[in-house]
């Protein structure tokens, strides 16, 4: 989307109403108006049309002003987000001393990041702040989580194919294809799609965690997920089937061994 490319006296009317928006939400932000504008022609290069009309502009007014570190904009996004941590994460864990850890390490990712600015400078506006703060949340407490869990031995007696190479090669073969029409059906998703399957399958959220996170019933964000997850087999097929011209019995036989290792492929793809 071209920021530019509009009428621009209604273009004009439309960013200065967006800038009021952001100083009348927080007052105490000295944002020049100049300095969000840029940042907002920064996400609309990349947004879908209509983005200067869905854009939560006093979300994405105040996490510039905490990207260029103003005082009263990091002020009040630890006293009005980051201090909402403990209930962000409930669902995943309680214990204090995880919260004050997920509190500091999203306060480091999110705010400070190193010399190139923190991950709020990927936050675009197109969703509630609140909503993005609390995924990058529980993503932070369920890897917290994940490291303090020793990691799991791979047995002795696991089944190896080392001693049929014809087997192995054959397996390898058919992993190769399935992971790049899989990898070109999964950029097919939209934004929303593909960060629904990484709560679910790279950070471990149940159907009970999204469901309290995106405020949905728990039947309906189980069959979103089922519905996304068939979505993306299928185009993994059509792929196979027209790009790599395998037939039917081929093709069976590249699900047969790596549709069970979704899970573990969508992990890998995703993380």
């Amino acid at each position: 989307m071209d920021l530019f490319a509009s009428d621009a006296e209604a273009l004009g009317a439309r960013l200065t109403a967006l800038v009021d928006v952001g100083r009348v939400a927080w007052p105490t932000v000295a944002l020049p108006a100049e300095r969000f504008v840029t940042h907002l022609a920064r996400h609309a290069e990349s947004a879908p049309p209509g983005y200067l009309d869905a854009v939560h502009g006093a979300d994405l007014y105040l996490a510039c002003g905490v990207l260029v570190h103003d005082k009263a904009a990091l002020e009040a996004f630890d006293k009005t987000f980051i201090a909402r941590v403990g209930e962000y994460i409930v669902r995943v864990t309680v214990e204090r001393d995880l919260v004050d850890e997920v509190k500091q390490a999203l306060r480091e990712r999110l705010v400070l990041g190193g010399q190139a600015g923190g991950k709020i400078a990927d936050y675009s506006g197109q969703g509630a702040l609140g909503g993005w703060v609390r995924i990058s949340a529980v993503r932070t407490a369920l890897n917290l989580l994940r490291g303090r869990k020793p990691e799991r031995a791979v047995p002795d007696d696991a089944p190896s194919t080392a001693r049929d190479p014809e087997l192995a090669f054959a397996q390898a073969r058919g992993h190769d294809l399935f992971r790049a029409a899989f990898t070109e059906a999964l950029a097919l998703l939209d934004v929303q799609q593909r960060t629904m399957l990484r709560l679910h399958y790279v950070e471990g959220l149940t159907m009970d965690q999204l469901s309290a996170m995106y405020g949905t019933p728990r039947s309906t964000v189980a069959r979103r997920v089922d519905e996304v997850r068939k979505q993306i087999l299928a185009a993994t097929e059509q792929r196979l089937r027209e790009q790599h011209r395998l037939s039917p019995s081929e093709i069976a036989s590249v699900f047969r061994g790596a549709n069970s290792q979704f899970h573990v492929t969508l992990t890998k793809i995703l993380k």
